[in-house]
């Protein structure tokens, strides 16, 4: 929405786009196959090189199928996942992540950071985002690998 002030000082609220309705009728299996072939062009389109790859790996569904297509589909040994796990928590998907390490044979770096690592690097953590931000996996992405 857009919100524009009159200069009589009378505000009104304006959409800006409009998405086009493209609403298909496609069964089950056929969006199966569309959804497949839309993600391994995605991820073919990203490994267009010779070089090692690091992915983001917290042994959720979207990234769990991104690193399971990826390896399907490269033959670098040095790929590479990186993953913020809680030991103990109900958050942590340690479980799903060695799983899916198990299947592609990539190799894994995870962070179990503890309160006390953040109350240690909140300021700089804050300072190093530069912008406001939603969640602490971003935490993950600041705190050196071990």
């Amino acid at each position: 929405m857009k919100l524009r002030v009159t200069r009589n000082g009378a505000p009104t609220l304006t959409k800006w786009y409009h998405l086009p309705n493209r609403r298909q009728e496609i069964d089950f299996g056929a969006a199966c196959i569309q959804f497949r072939q839309l993600l391994e062009d995605a991820i073919n389109l990203r490994q267009q090189c010779d070089v090692p790859f690091g992915y983001t790996l917290s042994g959720g569904i979207d990234s769990s199928a991104i690193v399971c297509t990826a390896a399907n589909r490269r033959n670098i040994s040095s790929d590479i996942t990186f993953s913020l796990v809680f030991p103990g928590k109900p958050e942590d998907e340690s479980g799903y992540i060695k799983e899916v390490i198990r299947r592609t044979g990539f190799q894994s770096l995870t962070i179990a950071p503890s309160p006390d690592d953040l109350e240690r690097d909140l300021d700089k953590f804050v300072l190093h985002q530069e912008e406001p931000f939603g969640f602490l996996s971003y935490y993950g992405n600041y705190r050196d690998w071990e």
